[in-house]
């Protein structure tokens, strides 16, 4: 699975296969781990241009495999041998070369072991040729095969490597689940078996150390974490760009952001409208503050969209809700419960949450309790109406039930943010009335706002109501409609 993302990079299959034997035989005989890295690097030496299969032992020797970029078959034509992982990395010549052309596999095989073992003598019957390399290649930070790592960076590094190791082993932890679970996880799962588990004489490492390896590690085998997300964050002056799976703890410490003013919810209440009536959603809930204008909007949009509202401000009983859905089946009506205070109840609960519902099938059945009238109606009714629910109560009061079957919007806002929101649209209130006197009788409201209870448009209007009378005392008046006191 890990190749195929690296399938037009690889040589032949049986070619890989050569190279795995070879690395059984030089662990066998050397008591050292090879192990092959699946990422193919890319250099240039005076030969011409290259890719390379990476091989790293346990003991720090690299092995580089190297084939022509556009030969068929991809066959290895030289192999580069590197005492240190560090002079691989630094882009130094390899210490060897074997020229693979000139010896078989038996004396390929022997040259790794007598590098492998520090334990080099040249035969005279092999020869090989040290390429001087004129190329930058790819660093790869981490060398990953079959699950182990190998991290050249500070002092720490091997013992980290092999303390990452142990767990991977242990735990039988693979490249998939690497990648498909989140880091926070997997560090507990560390955690987890580094004191309860484990009997490694190794020190502890931290959590940034060990996401840091995993994910260079993946990145070196092609694969990606799904949780890990590219994010922005501020440092001081800086704008730094982070790999994290908590990118909710550092990119949104601050919310203020991403909060709505009330102008920001009524576009947002619209939108939604806009959804029923288009057919998106089947149901509405819009909550909270009162004279927001809930009612208008909604009665217009569906007016200019062509459709008919059906108003319902009661529920009689269980059959007469029955028949509101009955006689508004059809995709031109939709269903406006405006201030219906029997709609949450309990008893109609049931009715409208299937009314609601995202099903493909809306199956409404007859109340048992009002089976007297069931030959008027179906008793089974497959409804493909639309629901809209106004009301005045709170989102944090509406059962919890309504909140997965449809989207409960809750329009609310502080005095200054309702006063803002009046100005805003001040042209579409009382639209007789000169701006000039509307301004004015907004302002008084807006110095006096510290004794306010609450403020919403259709108070406003009784406000200029007062104003409108001409008395010397409107501000008095309209200080004692709205303040506590």
């Amino acid at each position: 699975m890990r190749y195929k993302k690296f399938k037009e990079d690889f040589p032949a299959s049986n070619t890989i296969k050569a190279i795995n034997l070879i690395h059984k035989l030089i662990s066998k005989k050397t008591g050292k781990k090879v192990f092959l890295s699946p990422y193919p690097e890319e250099f240039k030496n005076t030969e011409g241009k290259f890719k390379a299969l990476i091989a790293v032992t346990s003991n720090n020797k690299v092995i580089r495999y190297c084939y022509p970029i556009n030969q068929q078959g991809k066959k290895i034509v030289s192999i580069d041998i590197f005492y240190t992982y560090k002079n691989y990395m630094l882009n130094k010549p390899p210490d060897a070369t074997i020229d693979c052309s000139n010896v078989n596999i038996v004396q390929i095989v022997g040259l790794i072991i007598n590098f492998v073992n520090q334990d080099v003598e040249v035969s005279n019957d092999v020869t090989y040729n040290v390429i001087e390399e004129s190329v930058k290649k790819n660093k790869i930070p981490l060398v990953i095969a079959e699950g182990v790592i190998v991290r050249t960076k500070g002092k720490k590094s091997e013992t980290i490597t092999k303390l990452i190791n142990q767990w991977l082993d242990d735990k039988q932890i693979d490249d998939i689940l690497l990648a498909n679970t989140r880091l926070s996880h997997l560090w507990r799962d560390f955690n987890y078996w580094y004191k309860e588990l484990s009997n490694i004489d190794l020190p502890m490492i931290s959590e940034v150390t060990f996401r840091t390896y995993i994910l260079d590690y993946l990145d070196s085998v092609g694969l990606k974490n799904i949780f890990i997300k590219t994010i922005n964050v501020t440092k001081g002056q800086k704008q730094v760009v982070i790999n994290t799976d908590n990118s909710s703890e550092i990119a949104y410490k601050d919310m203020q952001h991403l909060k709505m003013n009330l102008n920001d919810m009524r576009r947002f209440m619209e939108e939604s409208i806009s959804s029923v009536i288009k057919g998106y959603l089947n149901g509405l809930v819009i909550c909270g503050q009162a004279g927001f204008g809930k009612t208008t909007t909604v009665l217009e949009m569906i007016k200019d969209s062509g459709k008919k509202a059906e108003i319902v401000n009661t529920i009689k009983n269980m059959s007469h809700l029955y028949n509101i859905f009955y006689q508004n089946n059809n995709e031109n009506s939709i269903i406006v419960f405006d201030d219906c205070v029997e709609i949450f109840n309990k008893k109609y609960m049931g009715m409208v949450l299937a009314a609601l519902d995202d099903r493909k099938e809306r199956i409404i059945n007859f109340p048992v309790e009002a089976g007297k009238d069931i030959k008027k109606f179906n008793p089974n009714l497959v409804f493909i109406g639309k629901v809209i629910i106004l009301t005045n109560i709170p989102k944090k009061k509406i059962p919890k039930a309504y909140f997965s079957r449809t989207v409960p919007i809750e329009i609310s806002g502080n005095i200054q943010e309702t006063i803002d929101d009046i100005r805003i649209n001040l042209e579409n209130v009382m639209p007789e009335i000169p701006i000039e006197q509307k301004v004015e009788v907004l302002d008084f409201i807006e110095k006096i706002q510290k004794d306010i209870l609450s403020i919403d448009f259709r108070t406003f209007k009784r406000c200029l109501i007062y104003y409108l009378t001409g008395s010397p005392n409107w501000k008095k008046h309209i200080y004692f409609l709205l303040s506590s006191s």
